[in-house]
């Protein structure tokens, strides 16, 4: 009786220990949500909730779901070549080319007139001993500048040709001055400035890797920085609510006057994460982690000190943590990284979803940014080798709807009603190409 009683002991502790050990093992802590479960809205927590409108059109478009990466339809090209991670891109504003920054410790130099090619022509830089984290083009297109990791400063490298190639030559280091890591640079369209940010401050320089100016934002930690792109004003967002936009001004000889607090865009609920400009820098378009993107008039009487003009307010379509946002040069569009997709809003009323590209990255998108011309939508996403081109079609169906309304709105002079035919005329051959080409990947 004493064995059968010492048994029944054991095996009722042996059942205990089981049923722990299971309960256990349903409550630990599982893998993160797969980031397509993120893009796809099904995060927990408070869901934003799209239009009947918005949920048609996905609808419509979600026959991209049935395409692979390789071939989407608005797809115009990969270019391939880094061996790691692309980390930074820019276009320069003449149009010639855009460059890339790697993990692999170089630079690329893709041709633009190469990008629709079969062979995408591409000049390499490399970087000795560092890593490049920012990449910025100099307004003349003859120098750029790179952030680097280890030595957390400015490098400028000018672009000289050796034979039939193109290479950067490091010509000047900037002095170290962020006790953080910087997080952003710039330089203004005028050439006038330089500017470096870090999580407290930020710092504008001459060309000749002179200091300026140092302004502390009060916005610890700022999350990002950016010059305007008429070249006069420095925008920041961080941790508050708002974005702070500063002037930095020169004398009429060309000296440095000062750097002037001017603005703030405020009407978020939360932190403002990023913000963009339209090429003429009337509109701003901002995304926050209140779950919303704000589309905003500039074009204000600063000397009356009137507030920007909030034009549009709209929620995401999914909810992803670190959410990217691009307005077109010209004006027209706005496109929004999510997760793995981009969603292309229209800028003039900042509610019609006009493209959705779905699921066409492998890793979160982290970078968008357009051509001069706002004919391609470049992009690539976390721990990816290539960037991927995309047919601007949104901004040109926009292109064509403004030309066709400024027609009908003519009233007697024939040659300028000629001018607009000939301008829609080759803008919608240029449209039916695309959409020709897409139709022929579709099927």
């Amino acid at each position: 009786r004493k064995m059968d009683a010492t048994l029944f002991v054991v095996i009722s502790l042996l059942f205990l220990l089981t049923a722990a050990g299971y309960l256990l093992f349903r409550q630990w802590p599982g893998k993160k949500e797969d980031q397509s479960d993120l893009d796809d809205g099904k995060k927990k927590g408070k869901q934003h909730t799209l239009s009947k409108s918005e949920r048609k059109h996905i609808a419509g478009i979600g026959r991209n779901r049935k395409h692979s990466r390789s071939s989407h339809p608005l797809l115009a090209a990969d270019l391939k070549g880094h061996t790691s991670s692309v980390v930074d891109i820019d276009y320069d504003i003449n149009g010639k080319y855009l460059i890339s920054i790697s993990e692999d410790r170089s630079a690329r130099l893709w041709i633009a007139k190469s990008l629709l090619q079969k062979e995408h022509k591409f000049f390499r830089t490399n970087f000795e001993f560092d890593m490049p984290t920012k990449v910025k083009v100099s307004p003349d297109g003859k120098a750029f500048i790179v952030c680097l990791d280890m030595q957390n400063t400015i490098a400028v490298y000018k672009l000289k040709k050796e034979g039939m190639k193109m290479v950067g030559e490091r010509s000047l280091d900037f002095e170290k001055v962020h006790s953080n890591n910087i997080i952003a640079i710039d330089i203004s369209s005028n050439g006038t400035f330089i500017m470096s940010c870090c999580s407290s401050k930020f710092t504008v320089w001459n060309l000749r890797g002179d200091i300026l100016a140092t302004v502390e934002t009060h916005m610890v930690p700022n999350s990002y920085a950016v010059i305007t792109p008429c070249g006069k004003f420095v925008a920041c967002s961080g941790f508050t609510t708002d974005i702070k936009i500063w002037e930095v001004e020169f004398l009429p000889d060309g000296s440095f006057k000062h750097v002037k607090k001017v603005m703030d865009i405020g009407g978020h609920a939360a932190s403002v994460q990023y913000v963009t400009f339209s090429g003429d820098t009337s509109k701003a378009a901002t995304v926050s982690k209140d779950g919303t993107w704000k589309l905003w008039k500039l074009c204000v009487d600063r000397k009356r000190r009137e507030d920007p003009v909030q034009l549009h307010s709209m929620e995401l379509p999914s909810q992803v943590e670190n959410p990217v946002i691009k307005l077109s040069p010209d004006g027209r569009v706005v496109a929004l990284g999510l997760g793995l997709s981009i969603y292309v809003f229209s800028a003039s009323d900042g509610i019609e979803l006009m493209e959705c590209l779905n699921h066409i990255h492998q890793g979160p998108v982290c970078s968008l940014t357009y051509d001069p011309a706002s004919e391609f939508i470049f992009s690539f996403g976390v721990g990816e080798k290539c960037i991927r081109v995309w047919h601007n079609t949104p901004g040109l169906r926009k292109f064509i709807a403004e030309l066709e309304d400024k027609r009908s709105g003519a009233k007697d002079n024939e040659v300028y009603k000629n001018r607009l035919d000939e301008q829609i005329l080759k803008a919608k051959t240029k449209l039916s190409s695309i959409e020709t080409e897409s139709a022929k990947i579709s099927a």
